[in-house]
């Protein structure tokens, strides 16, 4: 990613977040140390505060495509808007399987003028 000319202009990082009750039952976002190892190398701003999740859900792993959109939908909220305002953002996840939790996350972004997001998993499904 350093050698890439695609992260240059990054001005956050921000994680696909857990809800708080999902979190204070695991203990730990298993993309928090993804993101801020990312940020340190790459010397962008990690932020896990700007993407909410705002509902909780049962676990994606086993359900069909289909479902996997439908669970996700509006599940998403964006605080401090204004701030993110023609800025680059780098969302970042552990793993993409049908892409539905990104695109919620996405479109939770979509009013923002001027944004751009970009994407980075660890890993992915086919």
């Amino acid at each position: 990613m350093l050698e890439s000319n695609r992260f240059n202009n990054i001005d956050y990082i921000i994680p696909v977040p857990l809800h708080r009750k999902k979190l204070r039952s695991r203990g730990y976002n298993q993309v928090t140390t993804f993101g801020e190892s990312l940020a340190e190398k790459l010397n962008i701003s990690y932020n896990s505060t700007f993407l909410l999740k705002i509902s909780s859900t049962k676990t994606q792993t086993k359900k069909i495509r289909l479902d996997r959109w439908a669970n996700v939908q509006e599940l998403f909220f964006v605080q401090n808007k204004f701030i993110l305002e023609n800025k680059h953002i780098l969302l970042i996840d552990d793993i993409i399987t049908t892409g539905a939790t990104l695109e919620a996350c996405c479109k939770s972004f979509a009013n923002i003028k001027g944004l751009k997001i970009s994407i980075a998993c660890m890993a992915y499904t086919k």
